[in-house]
């Protein structure tokens, strides 16, 4: 097996020479996608035989991809394997138009060579043989109200792979793996109702059962355990307590001129099991958001600011070490197409625990600073008419000395076949830092898509 594996990584990185270099992506325009035309256009003989018959509609639309990919670990992690990644991943999306609805089908076959013993097919935690993406019934009812029902990929919000009022549930998993960026955003069970207005528009998500971060649990990723006060992996099994209740999602957004502007309200829970109960398991601790963003053109790029208050209602003493501090989190960002071709990104990020004094005086495990600070810069280029494109972000935190670099690089071999390469890369001076506890797991990844 180790020996197809290694074949399979060499022949994904020899195809890519004849003209490398390619990207990774930010906000939804950026984010990976996978074309396929569901309706080519016919030939002129085909035309001539089809010419004076009635072609019937499609029973519905099809899209599906294959996309190959492995990946191996650059450093040696005692409580992982050396082979990070080895997914073979089978994608089909089934939909159907009505005349004011559509019903979506989306699921992965996944064949995951580096899946634990223990991980059966759930669809909830999308680990096992099938992952459910989407299965949802959207309409229309009237003109100015649209409903989503069912599994549904949910985002809103400023940032560029930093989120603060966006709490839908994240795959961290799948996005320090090397899998495509897609599959950063895991899934939600919810019904969504937008309603359309002169004055301001409404988001309104309700999740009837609390859908959680796809987290680090140590099956994938190794990662510090506060518990413990150790670094633990696969050996080491994550025990939580699983949260059944709901959660509620609210925006409110207006565009004035060029500029977009939002209000949010989040009333649920800490997506990553943050808290400890008495039972000595991690939990999801109650959590209230209340935030905002603007997004505006700014000096020939685009300008965003985006700001949230963390209520962590369990805690509003800041006294219990087991729950996490109320939180002020911020985000201003910059993107710029720096030249033909080639855009470039900054943002500063903060997080400003409150109650920091009382944080202090029940003080267990390892301190955490008052603010936490980091900053991200990304380029993306684009080349040979634009079916290469290679990009590279970094996070660094000055407070945590610590960080991560990302890089990743597609080359659109035919309209249909896309091969790429990249590898995550974390550093830190500490292994009790966020991004200083993943070092071991710094890896590199290549593969292949084929659309059919």
């Amino acid at each position: 097996m180790k020996f197809l594996i290694f074949a399979f990584i060499s022949f994904s990185l020899w195809a890519e020479e004849p003209s490398l270099p390619a990207g990774l992506g930010g906000e939804k325009k950026d984010e990976p996608t996978f074309e396929f035309d569901s309706n080519p256009k016919t030939s002129e003989t085909d035309k001539e035989e089809t010419s004076g018959r009635d072609e019937e509609a499609p029973l519905f639309d099809y899209f599906g991809f294959l996309d190959l990919r492995a990946g191996t670990r650059i450093n040696t992690d005692p409580s992982q394997h050396d082979l990070s990644l080895a997914d073979i991943r089978l994608h089909n999306e089934i939909s159907k138009d009505y005349e004011s609805s559509k019903l979506i089908f989306s699921g992965d076959f996944l064949g995951d060579f580096e899946r634990s013993d223990s991980d059966d097919t759930n669809l909830r935690d999308g680990t096992g043989l099938f992952d459910l993406r989407e299965l949802n019934f959207s309409t229309t009812p009237v003109s100015s109200i649209d409903i989503k029902i069912g599994r549904q990929i949910l985002t809103w919000g400023t940032g560029d792979m930093i989120f603060i009022n966006d709490l839908f549930p994240k795959d961290w998993q799948s996005f320090f793996m090397g899998r495509d960026l897609t599959y950063l955003k895991a899934p939600s069970d919810a019904v969504k109702a937008s309603i359309y207005t002169d004055l301001v528009n409404i988001n309104l998500v309700y999740t009837p059962f609390f859908n959680s971060d796809r987290h680090i649990d140590g099956s994938k990723i190794s990662y510090y355990s506060p518990l413990l006060g150790k670094k633990v992996g696969r050996d080491t099994p994550f025990v939580k307590e699983e949260n059944e209740k709901g959660e509620w999602a609210l925006r409110l957004e207006k565009k004035i001129s060029s500029t977009e502007f939002a209000l949010y309200g989040y009333k649920g829970y800490w997506k990553s099991p943050s808290g400890v109960n008495a039972q000595g398991k991690y939990y999801h601790p109650e959590l209230n958001v209340y935030g905002a963003s603007v997004r505006s053109p700014l000096l020939g790029g685009v300008g965003n600011a985006e700001f949230g208050y963390y209520e962590s209602s369990e805690d509003k003493k800041g006294n219990n070490p087991f729950v996490p501090n109320d939180e002020l989190r911020f985000l201003v960002g910059y993107e710029h197409e720096l030249v033909k071709n080639t855009t470039g990104s900054m943002q500063y990020y903060v997080e400003h625990m409150l109650d920091y004094d009382e944080y202090l005086s029940t003080l267990m495990g390892v301190k955490k600073d008052e603010s936490r600070h980091m900053a991200t810069l990304k380029v993306r280029k684009e080349m040979l008419k634009q079916t290469l494109s290679f990009t590279a972000m970094l996070f660094y935190s000055p407070t945590d000395s610590d960080g991560h670099g990302r890089l990743s690089l597609d080359y659109k071999l035919t309209d249909d076949v896309k091969l790429f390469a990249g590898s995550n890369l974390f550093f830190g001076k500490e292994k009790t830092t966020f991004w200083g506890q993943f070092e071991d797991n710094s890896n590199i990844f290549a593969g292949t898509t084929i659309n059919f």
